[in-house]
């Protein structure tokens, strides 16, 4: 290139409508339009003959990728910052068979994509105020419960069933596997839909305050009381649904307190002469297992038979692993709406890992593991390594499964079946290691498990 071809090259990079960037053969930058400078607020006087890779992570570079592999790339969808989306064509260069750099052009489509991913949030949320209206009257309160599987269409075709009731409901279940979420939806799609839903977490109030909390009190009923008085959750909850969460953490005295409230079907006030009717339809949950403490006498035997009128189990996320991509793309979509990012696609080797996984926290921790890839991923795709999941030594067994004894032996006519438990007794119930020694995933050993009606 002759010497005064210089100036009208330069003159065409910056006139072309794209930003261009040019790279010698050791990736120290020769060419740097106008438009480069302008998408990436790098002057052209700070970059030209300092290495690309001092303004970019080396990963999000294709000119350099281009660079090493002499292949051309055209039309691909790039991402070279977090808040840049280009189309970048890039080719090598040669002269005489020698290679001498790499050429890059980047067309900036950031406020199409931008424009897209508006859409795309716009049309979930229009979904979910759709859900919302339909949520307002029985028909659609269960809809925001994901999932498919026969454990959880099970649990929620008995919640449906018992909605349409004034029974009182015992919801069990382990910790975050969505049992406020359940109690909502009998709320919803019960008689008492149109009055208020008020939760009171049994756990989490000192036992001092929890009759105050539950009953209210009178003006003056006390030294530190409110000067006009505290109606209290019973009052707060009327025409609607009162929700004990954790009922197992009731202390003993509240307990006959409660069995009082249950059996009068009144209560009154602290400080309070006259009594109150309760008008409340009442949901109580715990994750602790009501038997046992009975056994103990830690809880009581006829407030257990008052609340367990009806009772409904929510399987906890590993019975059901078929549900998780469904489930984790609801959140991907929520997530990134309520963080204003586009919603990023999941590797599907992240998803076998979401899979494989025994989510001792159920549903409370899935969501805090997507909303931590949503938040800190990168690029448009949550890999494996976004997801952070502890991981178990072979040894661990968090969720064991029973041993399987002689006398619940399986049918010797059916050898797989066979096959099955003897491979999980050897695993010590861990569900993991026998899937591997098995040769199979887990979803499938969960699959061929419920298929003979077997525990998880």
């Amino acid at each position: 290139m002759s010497q005064d071809s210089v100036p009208y090259l330069k003159a065409l990079l910056d006139i072309v409508p794209v930003a261009v960037t040019g790279v010698d053969v050791r990736g120290l930058v020769t060419h740097w339009n106008a438009v480069a400078t302008e998408l990436y607020g790098i002057p052209e006087n700070e970059i030209l003959g300092r290495p690309l890779r001092d303004f970019f992570r080396k990963d999000d570079l294709v000119v350099l990728t281009v660079l090493e592999t002499g292949q051309p790339v055209y039309r691909s969808y790039h991402r070279p910052r977090g808040d840049r989306h280009v189309l970048i064509n890039a080719q090598p260069i040669f002269q005489n068979g020698e290679l001498l750099g790499a050429m890059a052009s980047e067309q900036d489509i950031t406020q199409l994509i931008n424009l897209y991913n508006d859409l795309t949030a716009a049309n979930f949320n229009l979904e979910r105020l759709e859900k919302a209206v339909k949520n307002h009257g029985p028909s659609g309160a269960f809809d925001h419960i994901q999932g498919g599987s026969s454990a959880i269409q099970g649990a929620i075709r008995m919640a449906q069933k018992v909605a349409s009731t004034d029974a009182t409901v015992l919801i069990t279940g382990e910790s975050g596997v969505g049992k406020e979420l359940f109690a909502r939806a009998i709320h919803a799609a019960s008689p008492y839909h149109q009055g208020p839903f008020v939760a009171l977490n049994c756990g989490a109030i000192p036992a001092a305050l929890f009759e105050s909390e539950l009953f209210g009190y009178e003006r003056g009923a006390f030294t530190g009381a409110e000067p006009k008085g505290y109606p209290g959750k019973l009052t707060l909850a009327k025409r609607g649904t009162l929700f004990l969460d954790e009922i197992g953490d009731l202390a003993l005295d509240l307990q006959v307190k409660l069995l009082r409230i249950l059996q009068e079907q009144s209560y009154y006030r602290l400080g309070g002469t006259s009594p109150l009717r309760l008008e409340a339809r009442i949901l109580a949950a715990t994750n602790r297992s009501l038997e046992e403490m009975m056994k103990r006498g830690s809880f009581r035997r006829d407030l257990y038979f008052r609340l367990n009128v009806i009772s409904l189990r929510i399987p906890p996320l590993r019975r059901r692993p078929e549900d998780i991509p469904a489930i984790t793309e609801f959140l991907i979509q929520q997530l990134a709406l309520q963080y204003g990012k586009p919603a990023p696609r999941l590797n599907p080797a992240a998803l076998n890992l979401l899979m494989e996984y025994d989510w001792p926290g159920n549903l409370r921790e899935l969501r805090n593991v997507i909303e931590r890839a949503v938040i800190l991923s990168e690029g448009d795709t949550i890999l494996p390594a976004d997801l952070a999941l502890p991981r178990f030594d072979e040894t661990d067994t968090p969720f064991p499964l029973p041993l399987f004894s002689p006398a619940a032996a399986p049918d010797r006519e059916d050898p797989e079946k066979q096959r099955l438990l003897e491979v999980l007794g050897q695993a010590k119930g861990n569900k993991s290691k026998a899937a591997r020694i098995l040769g199979i995933t887990r979803a499938t050993l969960y699959s061929r498990l419920q298929r003979y009606g077997q525990s998880l």
